[in-house]
Order: structure tokens, then C-alpha cells, then sequence
């Protein structure tokens, strides 16, 4: 049997289920490449979640005097049927602005989480720029 003239070439590593590997380029310089990424996307977390937290504060206080405006209301109907209809208008709009709520948070903790991974993917410059 001939020997081919080729070296055989090995498959490129895959990770789990397929995926590439992880890439390492963040440790270079002592892992200082790293850092840097992490501390960056650390500051845009910390920030975004503070934006998270004012929105729902927010979104909280407006839902209490929503509350204590329909108690008012229910508390001057004169009949059962007024009443029901008005825990109606109630509940609908409860819902459509709690609906509106979990939206606005999800696409802000979306936005959130992928401009802190980019901030990592990226990796950060040796010296933090000003």
C-alpha cells in the first residue's frame, strides 16, 4: 500500500452539540484583556439595572394611584351594576398597562443584556479611554 504524500489534516474541534469552542483571546495579557471587558460591561449593567429599577418604581406608584382612584369610584357606585362595571374597566385596564409594563421591561433587559456581552465579545482596550 502507498503512503499518500499528504499529511492527513484533523478536523477542526467542535464543542458541545456542534457549537465552536469558546475563544480565549480575553486572557491574553495576564487576563488583563478580560478584566477590562468585564469591568465595562459591569458599568453597563449597574446602569441599565438602575434604569430597570426607576421604571418600575415608577410603573408601581402610578398602578397605586390608579388603585386608590378606582377604590374611590367603586366606594360611589350606587348599584351592583355599577360596581361591576366599573372592577371591569378596572381589571381591562390593570391588565393592558401590566401587559405593557412586562413589554417595556423585557425589551430593556434585552437591550441591557446584549450591550453587556458585546462590551465583553468585544473585549476592552488596554487603557480605558476618556
Amino acid at each position: 500500500m502507498k503512503e499518500s504524500a499528504t499529511t492527513p489534516t484533523r478536523p477542526k474541534a467542535a464543542g458541545v452539540n456542534g457549537l465552536p469552542l469558546p475563544n480565549f483571546s480575553l486572557l491574553e495579557n495576564g487576563g488583563q484583556t478580560a478584566l477590562n471587558a468585564w469591568v465595562q460591561s459591569n458599568e453597563v449593567f449597574v446602569k441599565g439595572t438602575f434604569d430597570i429599577a426607576q421604571q418600575l418604581l415608577s410603573f408601581g406608584q402610578a398602578r397605586l394611584d390608579d388603585d386608590l382612584s378606582t377604590l374611590r369610584t367603586m366606594m360611589a357606585c350606587h348599584d351592583l351594576t355599577e360596581l361591576a362595571e366599573c372592577q371591569k374597566q378596572f381589571a381591562e385596564k390593570a391588565a393592558a398597562q401590566y401587559m405593557d409594563q412586562a413589554n417595556k421591561l423585557t425589551s430593556k433587559l434585552t437591550n441591557l443584556l446584549s450591550s453587556a456581552a458585546a462590551q465583553v465579545k468585544a473585549g476592552a482596550p488596554a487603557e480605558p479611554q476618556v
